[in-house]
């Protein structure tokens, strides 16, 4: 029927890191495409961030409801990289419509508010607006100062701040990913790791680490960063 709504739109946009959306959607890529898209293939991530993937990626249009591969995501993960933005662009143009038109010259209140209709925390909504505006730059999209100025990620505290007092502020996911794509010497390898809205960390570690290693360099980094 005519009046019938497609089934994207009364699904919660994603609320991931974008970041995170997209080092899975590399991921895929560069492995090839499989017959369904399930968590066992993520297991680079946490728990959480396994489900807010498949979400994601089912909202966008890259899966099915059943989290079969769409054509988009097969035609993706062959694509150059200018392909790849140009197809991010029309899925977020065919997701996003009202908040594409927004983009250009609004305020960031007026993206805030056209997310309403999901009925979600305030929390979750401005990680679904933060996700929107890096997906939007990512595929080349014009953005408003004014949204942008509203989105940006704050710069890094002095030592003696609250939040590493207190270990608050951004949260950081110290969870190591065992993604080795990258090799750097004899028996090394870097490890990207997603912490935050367009932030990426990569560390060098020996190929053979162990979960104790794995548990003692949380505990060290903790201990860095002020944040055990």
């Amino acid at each position: 029927m005519e009046n019938k709504k497609p089934q994207h739109e009364s699904k919660t946009p994603p609320y991931i890191s974008f970041s995170t959306f997209l080092t899975a959607l590399n991921l895929i890529s560069e492995h090839g495409v499989p017959n369904v898209i399930e968590r066992g293939i993520f297991t680079n991530f946490s728990g959480l961030n396994q489900r807010l993937i498949l979400l994601s990626f089912r909202f966008m249009g890259f899966t099915n409801d059943d989290y079969t591969p769409t054509e988009k995501l097969k035609e993706y993960a062959k694509a150059d990289p200018e392909k790849r933005k140009e197809i991010l662009g029309f899925l977020i143009k065919e997701r996003f419509k009202k908040q594409t038109e927004i983009l250009p010259n609004g305020t960031i209140n007026q993206l805030r508010d056209s997310f309403d209709y999901t009925g979600v925390e305030t929390s979750v909504k401005a990680k679904i607006v933060g996700f929107f505006v890096q997906a939007a730059k990512e595929a080349g999209y014009q953005i408003s100062p004014y949204i942008l100025k509203g989105t940006r990620t704050r710069g890094p505290r002095s030592t003696g701040s609250r939040r590493k007092q207190n270990g608050e502020g951004e949260e950081h996911n110290l969870t190591l990913p065992l993604d080795k794509k990258e090799k750097f010497g004899e028996g090394m390898t870097r490890l990207p790791i997603p912490i935050g809205h367009d932030k990426i960390w990569h560390i060098t570690v020996s190929k053979d680490y162990t979960k104790d290693d794995v548990e003692r360099f949380i505990q060290i980094i903790g201990i860095v960063l002020g944040i055990k």
